[in-house]
């Protein structure tokens, strides 16, 4: 939302522009492995560790930014809604997103791939997808009321939620990229991922990934 005014969850002209400057930004991620000069170079591209689990990590935020919110608990989105307008309940969506998502969690933490990451890559990789859960974990109530069992927000307020997820994000963040000699005091996400990893997901979301 714009500086100064209300931040509530529903659509905006300013935040659906900025939502589908970012979703091209994303999707442009996945095209620029899908348009390699040629096979070779296409397959020397996936081959590379850790290339397969970047991929399937920028889907989950594609599908995060192709949602667009009109109302408390209810939105648009492409990839999920039911078509003409694709319409589709804010806290069933959220639900089944984040079912994906800890499907990817457990999916990577039993792939050969992340092993072959560095210490750093693979903190950064589990930093995003520890994020993207976090953002899923607001359950709407109303516009501007809700709910997280992951960030206590002050009077069930959005604006609080946001202010202490974008806090938490940066020191997680900072703490991923920190080199693996510095001696940092920053506040990761620690082990969320293999806490999300050992979620119990449903039947349909067991064999996305």
């Amino acid at each position: 939302m714009k500086e100064g005014l209300p931040h509530v969850y529903h659509g905006s002209p300013w935040r659906t522009q900025q939502q589908q400057r970012f979703l091209s930004r994303v999707q442009g991620l996945l095209l620029s492995e899908t348009t390699a000069d040629s096979p070779q170079a296409a397959a020397e591209a996936t081959s590379q560790a850790g290339g397969h689990l970047w991929s399937d990590v920028i889907r989950c935020y594609v599908l995060w930014l192709e949602y667009t919110p009109h109302a408390a608990n209810w939105g648009a989105c492409a990839s999920y809604g039911l078509p003409p307008l694709n319409l589709c309940w804010h806290n069933r969506w959220r639900e089944d997103l984040r079912h994906a998502v800890s499907a990817l969690a457990k999916a990577i933490a039993g792939r050969s791939e992340v092993n072959q990451l560095d210490s750093k890559e693979r903190g950064c990789l589990e930093c995003l997808l520890s994020m993207l859960d976090h953002i899923l974990s607001w359950q709407v109530t109303t516009l501007d009321r809700g709910h997280s069992e992951l960030i206590q927000a002050d009077w069930c307020h959005y604006p609080s939620f946001c202010q202490k997820l974008k806090e938490r994000f940066a020191f997680a963040w900072a703490n991923a990229l920190a080199p693996a000699e510095a001696e940092v005091d920053l506040a990761g996400f620690g082990s969320h991922a293999e806490t999300m990893a050992s979620r119990e997901v449903p039947e349909g979301f067991q064999d996305l990934w």
